[in-house]
């Protein structure tokens, strides 16, 4: 006997508040509840009690929008803030309580600059360390100046945030194995886990920034 399970189904329409696509990459909720939904053609936000989508899209014309629609990773962080990972265009920032997107991109002259403007995935950790990984740009780890003010951000000033890279080198067997990250996750003892694209898994120790590999071995 098969069991009944009743499902809702959400797909666009003409409706305005409708989901911008049929083409879901990654959902979380919110501390309110609210669901955040990470789409090929937006980001979405959806209230459960009004039912209702909300959906972000870029603007060419205006900066404060999001950087692209194509989204492929998301994360909030402990003051709920919301970090966006697009493919192709960089790190988005999202304050929610001012509306405002705050913009993170690869600079081929700065070397604290994004490593890769294509995001695979993003991790908010225990510790409110922000970890990106990139498509063929190695693994970040984003620093934030302590007390900095998020308007500031994507203005020229002193103490900005800045990344840390881990990319593989082949010089270096403690060297993260890949530099295209599949997956993210910190394990109960706060070391980090890292899957990448035929590389393996990675075990990163934060106390010795160093990175133990675990290959198939057939």
């Amino acid at each position: 006997r098969k069991a009944r399970y009743k499902f809702t189904h959400y797909k666009p329409n003409s409706n305005p508040n409708s989901i911008s696509s049929l083409f879901i990459i990654d959902i979380i909720e919110d501390t309110d509840g609210s669901l955040w939904i990470a789409t090929n053609n937006g980001l979405n936000h959806f209230n459960k009690q009004t039912n209702q989508f909300t959906v972000y899209k870029h603007n060419p014309s205006n900066s404060n929008t999001i950087s692209s629609n194509d989204i492929s990773s998301l994360c909030l962080d402990q003051n709920n803030n919301l970090w966006i990972g697009t493919w192709g265009a960089g790190l988005d920032l999202y304050n929610p309580r001012t509306n405002q997107f705050f913009h993170f991109k690869h600079n081929p002259s700065d070397d604290n600059s994004l490593s890769h403007n294509i995001v695979m995935k993003l991790f908010c950790d225990y510790s409110g360390n922000i970890w990106v990984g990139t498509w063929g740009g190695g693994l970040n780890k984003l620093v934030f100046p302590n007390n900095l003010n998020l308007n500031l951000v994507n203005s020229k000033v002193e103490q900005k945030p800045h990344f840390i890279r881990f990319q593989h080198n082949e010089n270096n067997l403690l060297s993260i194995s890949g530099n295209s990250i599949y997956s993210i996750f910190e394990d109960a003892t706060g070391n980090m886990w890292i899957g990448t694209d035929w590389g393996g898994v990675n075990r990163f120790i934060k106390d010795n920034n160093k990175f133990r590999h675990i290959y198939s071995e057939p």
